[in-house]
C-alpha cells in the first residue's frame, strides 16, 4: 500500500466518537449512499488502517525477484498426501531472505483449495529457527505441531492444501524472545532482521509483515500449480487471527478467512470477559509494540479518538466470510463474546448482511 492521498490529522485533532464509528461516512464528512460508492469508501477505510494502525506495506514480490527451491518431498498419510518442504528466496535492494514453507497435498495431480495458516513453527519445530544464533525451538511448539498435522490429515481427506509459514522468519515476536532467553542472547532490535532489510523505506508493523507474507506465499503456491485461487483460505490464532484478518481485507483473492481469536473490539470491552475494560492500544503498547504503526500507540488514554474500530476493518473485506471458533454463531467479525457481539450486529449487518 502507497502512503495514503487523504488529509489523516494527528489523534489529537480527530473528534471523539463513544459509539462504534460509522464505516460508511467518507472523508468528506457524508455517508455514503450507494453501492456504486463501496469500493472507493473501502480504498479509504483500508488507507485510515494503513496509516494509524499498520503502517504501508510493499509491493509483492515480482516473478524475477522471487524463486521457489524444493527441499523436500515425500509420501505421508498412508500415501495419501506428498508432504513438502521448499523455500522461498526474495531478492530486492540488494538483499536476499528466505521464507521456509511445509505444506501437506493431496496426492492426486492439479489445483487444490488451500488453506494458508501463519504460526509460530512448522512441522518439524526447527525449520526457520537455525539461520538464527539460538537453534532452540520454543516451548509448547511440540503441541502446536501435533495439532497441526492432525488438521493437515484432516485437510487431505477433503481434498485441501494446508500450508505453513513461520511467521516469526519475517518479524520477531515473543517466541523467538523466549528462545533468546534460553540460549543467553540478546533480542535483537525487530526492525534489524526478518524482512524488515529488504525493504528499509516501509514503514510497516509486524501485523502488516505476517499479514504480506499470506499474499507471498499464495504467490508461490499459484505458480507451482498447487492452489486453485478460487478457492483460498487464511488462518491463524490470536495474533496469527489478527493477521490472517487483515491479508483478507488486503488481498481479495482470500475467499475465506478463518480467524481462531485476535481482532478484538478496542472501545467496547466486557468487564466479564477474558480482556475486561483497561485501555487496550495501552496495554498493546507495553506488550507487544512491533504489532502496530507507533501512530496506533498515540491513541492510549484517548481510543474515542480513533477514527474506526475493528468491526470497520473487517467490512472492508469484500466478500469474505469472517468466521471466530470462539462465538458461537461462528459468523460475526471481531467479536469474542456476546457482550460485544450486540455492540457490533447492527453495524455488521449494514456491511455484511446477517
Amino acid at each position: 500500500m502507497s502512503p495514503s492521498p487523504y488529509e489523516l490529522p494527528p489523534a489529537d485533532a480527530l473528534p471523539e466518537q463513544k459509539g462504534l464509528p460509522d464505516p460508511f461516512l467518507g472523508p468528506d464528512g457524508k455517508r455514503i449512499q450507494s453501492v456504486a460508492e463501496w469500493p472507493v469508501q473501502r480504498d479509504y477505510l483500508k488507507a485510515l488502517l494503513c496509516h494509524y494502525t499498520y503502517g504501508h506495506t510493499p509491493p509483492r514480490p515480482t516473478a524475477e525477484e522471487m524463486s521457489i527451491r524444493q527441499v523436500m518431498a515425500r509420501p505421508a498419510f498412508d500415501g495419501q498426501a506428498v508432504e513438502e518442504h521448499l523455500v522461498l528466496t526474495i531478492q530486492h535492494a540488494g538483499q536476499t531472505f528466505d521464507i521456509d514453507l511445509w505444506l501437506f497435498r493431496p496426492q492426486a495431480e492439479g489445483r487444490h483449495p488451500t488453506i494458508v495458516k501463519n504460526c509460530h513453527s512448522l512441522f518439524d519445530g526447527q525449520t526457520g529457527y537455525g539461520k538464527w544464533a539460538e537453534n532452540i525451538v520454543e516451548p509448547g511448539a511440540s503441541k502446536t505441531i501435533e495439532n497441526d498435522t492432525h488438521a493437515a490429515r484432516q485437510a487431505v481427506e477433503r481434498g485441501y492444501l494446508l500450508c505453513k509459514f513461520n511467521r516469526e522468519q519475517l518479524a520477531i515476536d515473543e517466541g523467538y524472545g523466549r528462545r533468546c532467553q534460553l540460549a543467553n542472547l540478546e533480542l535483537p532490535s525487530h526492525r534489524n532482521v526478518g524482512i524488515y532489510p529488504l525493504y528499509p523505506d516501509c514503514d510497516w508493523s509486524a501485523i502488516a509483515v505476517w499479514a504480506w507474507a499470506h499474499s507471498v506465499v499464495l504467490d508461490a503456491l499459484d505458480r507451482l500449480g498447487y492452489t486453485d485461487m478460487e478457492k483460498t483460505v487464511a488462518t491463524g490464532h490470536s495474533r496469527g487471527g489478527w493477521t490472517a484478518t487483515l491479508a483478507g481485507i488486503f488481498d481479495e483473492r482470500i475467499a475465506l478467512v478463518v480467524a481462531n481469536g485476535g481482532f478484538n473490539l478496542i472501545r467496547i470491552r466486557d468487564p466479564q470477559g477474558a480482556r475486561p475494560t483497561g485501555d487496550f492500544i495501552a496495554a498493546m503498547e507495553t506488550k507487544s509494540p512491533h504489532f502496530h504503526h507507533p501512530r496506533f500507540y498515540t491513541f492510549a488514554d484517548q481510543k474515542y479518538r480513533l477514527p474506526f474500530d475493528i468491526h470497520t476493518a473487517c467490512s472492508t473485506s469484500g466478500s469474505i466470510r469472517i468466521i471466530r471458533r470462539r462465538f458461537p454463531g461462528g459468523c460475526l467479525p471481531a467479536v469474542t463474546t456476546k457482550f460485544e457481539a450486540e455492540s457490533v450486529r447492527p453495524m455488521y449487518r449494514q456491511t455484511k448482511g446477517n
